[in-house]
């Protein structure tokens, strides 16, 4: 078991050793308590909280669309930095099928099996999504709950603060402009969504592919 040296206060040493006494727990215990309540889980607990969702979602296959089975523009022979749009990780919570190309990319996200980008402002749109009564009523996870599957995102993301960056081109849907500038943060990058308006209208510099394109290129 790995092993980690913190430093602590004297003060803070003491309190932590009359709280464990007090509680007749132990000064790991209490440590351990501390985290879970930091929202700090591990990639286990996060696995488990998207299963759970799935299984309360009360949609079979056919009630989530994983953006078809078409062909991706500009796939490349290795698997290239994605952007997941939003679409992708609700579907890939809600599916019924764990074998799906929407539940595998989620997963993936969840274990850090491929090489993804993340921003503030994507970030942001998952927890609001997540979050709409609609879509909460189908996966029943609580607000926790689903910030300890966006941590595990983050810690597995590349990660990309948003700078003032103009990317020339404007996205069909202007809601969609974050993803645009993502994409020009990193070279090769290509966006995985299941709107179909992004598909047949992709920016210039970037690639835009389905879920089934994207997971076929993973196991390519």
């Amino acid at each position: 078991m790995p092993r980690v040296t913190i430093t602590l206060s004297e003060e803070r040493y003491r309190a932590l050793k009359e709280t464990a006494a007090r509680r007749r727990t132990s000064i790991k215990s209490l440590i351990d308590e501390s985290l879970d309540l930091a929202g700090i889980k591990t990639r286990e607990d996060a696995a488990e909280l998207v299963e759970r969702a799935r299984l309360r979602s009360g949609l079979d296959d056919d009630g989530v669309d994983d953006g078809g089975r078409g062909d991706a523009h500009g796939a490349r022979l290795m698997p290239p930095p994605a952007v997941i749009d939003t679409n992708v990780v609700v579907g890939g919570l809600l599916t019924h099928t764990p074998d799906s190309p929407l539940a595998s990319i989620v997963d993936g996200m969840v274990e850090g099996r491929f090489p993804f980008l993340l921003s503030p402002s994507l970030l942001n749109e998952y927890r609001s999504v997540l979050r709409r009564p609609r879509i909460a009523e189908r996966h029943r996870l609580q607000a926790e709950h689903i910030e300890q599957v966006l941590v595990r995102f983050v810690l597995n993301a590349m990660w990309r603060e948003e700078a003032q960056l103009e990317t020339g081109v404007r996205a069909p849907d202007r809601g969609d402009d974050h993803l645009w500038v993502l994409l020009r943060c990193q070279a090769g990058a290509v966006l995985v969504t299941g709107d179909r308006l992004l598909i047949e209208r992709p920016p210039p510099f970037a690639s835009v592919m389905t879920p089934s394109a994207f997971v076929t290129l993973l196991g390519s």
